[in-house]
């Protein structure tokens, strides 16, 4: 067994490790899928342990999905997710995109870069229930000079659930004050343009 000669741990230890794995994504729910060449980011990390994947929507560039799994704490007395804790899955979803995409949020900040969020809003189209697996689509809706606007779109077992629109603005760390997108940042955020999006530096801040 290569796996297990790779890791320098018996074939019997292997297997036993592999199997419970395998029994853990089960009882998680999730699905696991290989991406392909082009699409996997370096390191073929996925971030927080939940399965992550690139897609199309119509009339979009490439779509980064994240999934979460709803707890019963986040659903409220009418036995859905309670409205605020959306912008919580976008906050996630965001920031495991970033690790794929960008990287590090930290060494960014290190470099006098920060992103706050300038306006958000979020139409509510039907609940999410306790156990399902939320899918949450980010596609990259504009890249300004200082400014970029997400739309997420929320999905449970293929119904809409939630959409909307955040606005990102960069600063600097210290002062506060705008900032230009890293070149870095637009570079890797380009492709995720939706149709109607603006990568041009011209476009509204």
């Amino acid at each position: 067994m290569e796996i297990a000669r790779a890791f320098l741990v018996p074939e019997p230890t292997m297997a036993q490790r592999i199997a419970r794995a395998r029994r853990r994504i089960r009882e998680d729910g999730a699905r696991f899928a290989m991406l392909p060449l082009r699409l996997r980011p370096a390191g073929g990390r996925l971030g927080g342990g939940r399965t992550v994947r690139w897609g199309r929507m119509p009339g979009m560039g490439e779509v980064f999905t994240h999934r979460l799994r709803v707890r019963y704490s986040e659903c409220d007395q009418q036995g859905v997710v309670f409205n605020g804790h959306y912008l919580f899955y976008y906050d996630v979803a965001l920031t495991e995109m970033w690790r794929e995409l960008v990287g590090d949020y930290g060494a960014m900040v290190h470099e006098g870069y920060d992103l706050v969020v300038a306006e958000a809003r979020i139409r509510f189209r039907e609940g999410a229930r306790f156990d399902e697996l939320l899918e949450v689509s980010m596609p990259v809706a504009h890249l300004g000079t200082t400014s970029m606007v997400v739309r997420p779109v929320f999905r449970a077992g293929g119904r809409l659930i939630a959409d909307g629109e955040v606005r990102h603005v960069f600063i600097d760390p210290a002062s506060k004050g705008k900032r230009e997108m890293p070149e870095r940042v637009r570079s890797v955020l380009a492709p995720f343009l939706d149709g109607t999006g603006e990568a041009s530096g011209a476009a509204p801040a």
